[in-house]
């Protein structure tokens, strides 16, 4: 009962907005989305298995300029950088993606 009356007493808990997107984000996120799709198709695979929602949205967000910056970011999966990460600088148009 105790619990109960802290949290009746307690205050109310906020959660914390999210920012909306700002227009670029929004682009880069529907090419790496086309692109995925795209490639899943031709390999018979599911989008995701090419490159998972939260790998997508953290690309968008911080757009790597080189293969460097994006191994960073998708450190725990380095075979996909090393499978896609060319193709995924093109479509976000990195001057390093040749």
């Amino acid at each position: 009962m105790a619990a109960i009356r802290r949290g009746m007493n307690a205050p109310l808990v906020e959660r914390n907005r999210s920012r909306p997107k700002n227009d670029a984000f929004l682009r880069r996120m529907e090419k790496l989305k086309v692109w995925r799709k795209n490639l899943g198709l031709e390999m018979g695979v599911e989008s995701d298995v090419i490159l998972p929602k939260p790998y997508l949205s953290a690309i968008a967000e911080t757009r790597p300029k080189d293969v460097g910056e994006l191994a960073l970011i998708m450190k725990e999966t380095p075979s996909r950088v090393e499978k896609y990460g060319m193709q995924i600088l093109k479509v976000l148009g990195g001057r390093n993606a040749n």
